[in-house]
């Protein structure tokens, strides 16, 4: 048999009129037991699971049996996301771009403060500058603490 593509989530759902088909196809005539285990193959088993889930959801499976085994099987994908290269998701190169954007304007301002003593107290726009670069200050360390760097 081939192998279905299974659309488990979060809730359960309902099958549409072709999937009810091929899930029909795929169940087990009776349910016998053989040494102790449902049906006779890992296959008929795994099919069976994947019926039920389906319908019943995954927020419903997790609660059966202790959540840590659930967490246990989830840990041994991680290595899988591991290997995904960092500047190769779109979203994080969008981040690092702006935290050097935000890396220059505080180097900036800081090098007007620094380069010109002598400059007179803080005019408005003055202010508005030095709160601009507090504001990306803030959001440099908070970016800079998302990717983790």
């Amino acid at each position: 048999m081939n192998t279905l593509r299974w659309d488990i989530g979060r809730a359960g759902r309902a099958w549409t009129g072709t999937e009810s088909h091929e899930r029909a196809n795929r169940r087990p005539e009776k349910l016998e037991m053989v040494e102790g285990k449902l049906l006779l193959t890992d296959e008929d088993r795994r099919n069976l699971l994947g019926m039920l889930l389906e319908n019943v959801g995954a927020d419903q499976a997790v609660r059966l049996g202790d959540p840590k085994v659930w967490i246990d099987a989830a840990e041994t994908l991680r290595p899988a996301w591991a290997r995904r290269s960092f500047l190769g998701d779109r979203f994080n190169r969008w981040m690092l771009m702006l935290w050097c954007v935000n890396l220059v304007v505080i180097a900036g301002v800081v090098f007007i403060a620094v380069r010109r003593p002598e400059l007179p107290p803080l005019s408005p726009s003055g202010e508005a500058l030095l709160l601009c670069a507090l504001v990306a200050l803030g959001t440099s360390l908070a970016v800079n603490a998302f990717l983790k760097l």
